[in-house]
């Protein structure tokens, strides 16, 4: 039976078993959870944001589980998103023997979360914004990526994971990574041995998906990963961000988070067949589009899509470079904005 306590700073922390969840104070959507899960050893999985959830009620946790901080060598990030990894600034200075791994595909985000990828560009083109607006937002984010850099992030101890067998020496067998790229590049779900599949934002459906080209078929390929997982293995889903509408839930069994999963593949397999005939004798753009194919109530974070990119955006972007690469759909430029058909 889960319990919940009411330390400092009026976060949470959940406990069951020996996995405890520290829940942010703050947005749920903006900053992740803290997993520390077992012990003799203890591993850490993300770290939210610098002060959210934080080191105070981190260490607060610690001491409840009568966990020495000294005593932890390994930080899992399951991606390099800013949300997941700012609270290295802090955590670290309480773990001086703590290796952070992360994949090898989200290692220079990292470093540099804040910084704007090539790729995108091309979504900012995508979506019809001034040529001006990439530019600008690329330089705003390098003076936000300025403010993150420390010492503590330039002398961090890092592990790169390169295949799904590069912990076992560092870390043992109690614990498997599975690669699921999509949301990120390098996006890995921890698999641990007391049955708990860690999924961090591989979550169906997640708001966001990598600018990129086949970011769809490797999330496509990622969700069929997680569902062929053998039941005698998996017995509940952890979530990086708690269900707000669901009372702030973190823990999901394995067989109904699998089945989301199952449906969340449909859907996407639905969406591919349904968006060439929407365009047939007809050209639309990706905002055109994005009410037809996304079912949600309202944008995921207002301020994301006025400011920056419509979550939403990303997953037209992404449906319609796979029906491109198969020829289904047509780009083209009209009046100087692109438009899709068919």
């Amino acid at each position: 039976m889960s319990r919940l306590s009411h330390p400092p700073r009026q976060s949470r922390i959940v406990y069951s078993g020996d996995t405890a969840i520290i829940v942010p104070r703050g947005s749920a959507k903006t900053a992740s959870n803290i997993a520390v899960v077992g012990k003799d050893p203890t591993v850490i999985i993300d770290t939210g944001r610098e002060r959210d959830p934080g080191l105070q009620i981190f260490s607060h946790a610690l001491k409840k589980m009568q966990i020495n901080p000294d005593d932890i060598k390994t930080i899992l990030i399951t991606h390099a998103h800013i949300d997941h990894v700012e609270g290295l600034k802090q955590l670290v200075k309480v773990m001086p023997a703590a290796i952070t791994w992360v994949c090898e595909g989200d290692l220079p985000s990292l470093f540099h979360p804040f910084w704007a990828m090539n790729s995108w560009k091309s979504l900012f083109r995508e979506q019809n914004l001034p040529r001006f607006s990439f530019p600008v937002f690329k330089t705003l984010l390098y003076i936000l990526d300025g403010t993150y850099q420390s010492k503590a992030i330039q002398e961090l101890k890092v592990g790169i994971i390169r295949d799904e067998k590069s912990l076992v020496n560092m870390v043992g067998n109690n614990i498997q990574p599975i690669f699921t790229p999509g949301h990120s590049p390098g996006h890995i779900c921890y698999l641990h041995e007391n049955g708990d599949l860690f999924l961090g934002d591989m979550v169906p459906r997640t708001p966001w998906l990598d600018p990129g080209k086949g970011v769809l078929r490797h999330h496509m390929q990622s969700i069929q990963c997680l569902i062929d997982l053998p039941s005698n293995k998996v017995q509940r889903a952890v979530r990086s961000h708690v269900n707000i509408k669901e009372g702030a839930r973190v823990f999901y069994p394995w067989e109904e988070e699998r089945e989301r999963f199952r449906i969340h593949l449909e859907l996407i397999n639905d969406s591919l067949e349904r968006i060439p005939k929407m365009l047939k004798n007809r050209e639309l753009s990706i905002h055109q589009l994005i009410p037809y194919v996304i079912v949600r109530d309202k944008p995921y974070l207002d301020i994301m899509s006025k400011v920056f990119i419509d979550p939403g955006a990303s997953w037209l972007a992404a449906y319609l470079e796979e029906l491109q690469s198969q020829g289904s759909i047509h780009r083209a430029i009209k009046n100087g904005r692109v438009v899709w058909s068919a």
